[in-house]
């Protein structure tokens, strides 16, 4: 793909991040309207659907052609080679309870495939950037992943779905098996797309969460592999622009979490 085509795509993803992070940071300064969706647990404000909104706007009007999906509207349902997903505020829970740790989310596919991602998180000033075959950076640095060796030195990051029955059961099957093997330690933060983000910068060396949507994922695991991060779902494979589980990190890292995971799943 031509380099000025992606420069432009990711030019578009900085002015509409810009354009959301403006909202983000009024509602969590000031305050906003907060309800759940369907679940109880499933939150979401004002400003989810405000920034969701500009968002929209800003890559509607420089490519009007191009397909969107939002974890508020919904896929919008344009027939085109190209696809933006994105999640207004990844973190929405974090967000509503004045939390640091939300972020935006911003992906754009062409033909199935990421060429673009952003992530950044407001509160904190860092912006997390991909372009397919140039690597990731922070804030114009670039970022060579995680380093950790073996499981016993990792820092691990997971989630928890808003399922409370078998998922959370096999999460939490997942986390007594890493410290029965013995590593660094653990971290819940809420926002998929920032934890992702957070291997590519060396900040942590795996992550395991299951049942996370497209728009939790898609720029932050672009991210992560382009930092040089192993990013697959559950079976071993490249992610789906789906719902599905993740399993990232180092190769050795990887390696564990898959063995665990497969006997997990398999568990009665």
């Amino acid at each position: 793909m031509q380099n000025d085509i992606l420069d432009e795509i990711l030019s578009v993803a900085n002015q509409a991040a810009r354009e959301a992070q403006e909202v983000q940071l009024d509602g969590w300064k000031n305050g906003t309207s907060v309800r759940a969706k369907g679940d109880p647990h499933d939150l979401v404000t004002a400003a989810d659907v405000e920034a969701e909104r500009r968002i929209a706007s800003v890559i509607h009007e420089r490519f009007p052609d191009h397909n969107f999906r939002g974890e508020e509207a919904g896929d919008a349902g344009r027939e085109s080679d190209w696809v933006w997903i994105v999640d207004p505020i990844d973190g929405t829970t974090n967000f509503a309870r004045g939390l640091a740790y939300f972020s935006v989310s911003i992906a754009a596919v062409y033909q199935g495939r990421t060429v673009v991602g952003l992530v950044a998180n407001p509160v904190l000033g860092e912006t997390f950037t991909a372009v397919e075959g140039r690597g990731a950076f922070l804030n114009g640095e670039k970022l060579h992943g995680p380093r950790a060796a073996s499981f016993n030195e990792a820092l691990m990051i997971t989630g928890f779905y808003y399922d409370r029955g078998k998922n959370i059961a096999q999460t939490l099957s997942m986390i007594g098996r890493w410290y029965e093997r013995g590593f660094m330690g653990l971290r819940r933060l809420g926002s998929a797309a920032l934890d992702l983000c957070q291997l590519a910068a060396g900040r942590a060396d795996g992550y395991f969460e299951i049942g996370l949507n497209a728009w939790d994922f898609a720029a932050g695991e672009f991210i992560a592999r382009q930092a040089g991060v192993l990013v697959t779902d559950g079976e071993g494979r490249s992610l789906p622009h789906e719902k599905t589980t993740i399993i990232a990190g180092t190769p050795e890292v990887w390696r564990t979490l898959k063995e665990d995971w497969d006997i997990v799943r398999n568990s009665p």
